[in-house]
């Protein structure tokens, strides 16, 4: 592995037989970290953005769901489909 500085830039050359999938993990922790190296965002402001969309990922599983039900002719108990309550 080098590292070289270049200007405003990080250069890093790795040998081909690094393991792939744990260098693209690497590089998307370094890609957020440059995504996010000028946020002004909190932890309560980001963990008020998760309570509030998670609403609205559970409602687009739920409608996901209903469709999937509906093509493939499924079922449940009840025939009934859980609301965000029941899990």
């Amino acid at each position: 592995m080098t590292v070289e500085r270049k200007d405003d830039e990080l250069l890093v050359r790795l040998s081909v037989g690094a393991k792939a999938s744990k260098m693209q993990s690497i590089l998307d922790y370094l890609r957020y970290i440059e995504l996010t190296s000028n946020s002004k965002a909190t932890e309560m402001d980001i963990e008020e953005s998760k309570h509030q969309s998670k609403p609205m990922r559970w409602e687009k599983s739920r409608i996901s769901l209903a469709r999937w039900q509906n093509v493939h002719n499924y079922e449940s108990k009840n025939n009934m489909i859980p609301s965000p309550n029941d899990i």
